[in-house]
Formats: structure tokens, C-alpha cells, sequence
């Protein structure tokens, strides 16, 4: 689809519903995946054609990342393991987000072992995501806390906020 008529189906969703925070992909992509880089290039283009417009909503965007040092640890445990390190110059392979630019930090461990039985529905999700000799527990904790960027407004918060619409 053409980048503009999908920024202008999105922004039609987002008019009609005014929300408060929009949470999509930074250009990264969190893995490089080009779908995941153009949708999140759309839903920010959507996002700010109504940011700061006056009317409700729209107080917010957060991109999903995920800390460097987290990435770092996991790439001492695949190398330990004999798989190669995630590179953040190859599609599909996890970047990381500087540990500094995470404004959001949220416990998710009451959901974690949904998102865990989640992901092992599809395999592009969980093949090879972490240590295939880590023990599910590790699984279901590396899945414990989800970490966002605030993109918009640019001013960033005083503190690593908990929940998506802390302070809002």
C-alpha cells in the first residue's frame, strides 16, 4: 500500500478514537524488520497530524525498546551458548535502546507468561530469541517488564515513569 494512503487509514482510526497515548515502533523497529520501520513511520505521521491540535488526546507517543544492557546480557548468554550475538546491523536481529533514553519501565509480570505462551504461537516470535538452554522461568521473566521511548512531546519526564499514562 502506498505510505500516505496507510498514514491516512491510521490517522482516520485515531481521529475517530482521540487516544491519549499512541505506542508503536521507533525507527528502529526494535529488529530491524522493515514492516515494523514503516509502520512505525506511519503511526508517528498519523500521530502528529493531530499532536498538540487542542483537541483531546494525543498526549503521547511511545516507540517499544529494549535497554542496551539487557541486549548485552543476552548476547553473553548466546555466546556462552555457542549462538552468535544479535547484531543491530542485521534485519531481524534485537537493538537495543540506550539504557539512558528508556522514559518508561513497566511490570508486566502479572501478563508474562501470556505474552510467553503468546509468542510460542508463532514461530517467528520465539525461535531463537534467547538461549535455547535458558529455563522457561528465564523465558517468562525476559518477558517481565516492557520498556518504551517517549517520542512526543519531546520533553522527556524527570524519572523513568511505570505506566503509559503516568503523569498524564
Amino acid at each position: 500500500m502506498p505510505f500516505d494512503e496507510l498514514v491516512d487509514r491510521i490517522a482516520t482510526v485515531l481521529d475517530d478514537e482521540r487516544p491519549d497515548v499512541v505506542a508503536t515502533f521507533g525507527p528502529d523497529g526494535i529488529t530491524g524488520h522493515p514492516d515494523h520501520i514503516r509502520i512505525g513511520e506511519a503511526a508517528t505521521a498519523a500521530f502528529l497530524r493531530f499532536a498538540g491540535d487542542g483537541g483531546p488526546g494525543f498526549r503521547r507517543l511511545v516507540y517499544g525498546g529494549i535497554r542496551q544492557s539487557v541486549i548485552d546480557r543476552w548476547n553473553q548468554r548466546r555466546v556462552k551458548a555457542g549462538l552468535p550475538a544479535w547484531d543491530p546491523d542485521t534485519v531481524y536481529h534485537l537493538r537495543g535502546v540506550s539504557d539512558e533514553r528508556i522514559d518508561i519501565d513497566i511490570d508486566t509480570t502479572g501478563v508474562a507468561l501470556l505474552v510467553r505462551r503468546a509468542m510460542q504461537e508463532h514461530r517467528t516470535q520465539w525461535n531463537d530469541m534467547n538461549n535455547p538452554e535458558a529455563t522457561e522461568e528465564q523465558r517468562v521473566k525476559s518477558v517481565s517488564r516492557e520498556t518504551q521511548v517517549i517520542a512526543w512531546p519531546p520533553v522527556r519526564p524527570s524519572r523513568v515513569l511505570t505506566d503509559v499514562f503516568e503523569d498524564l
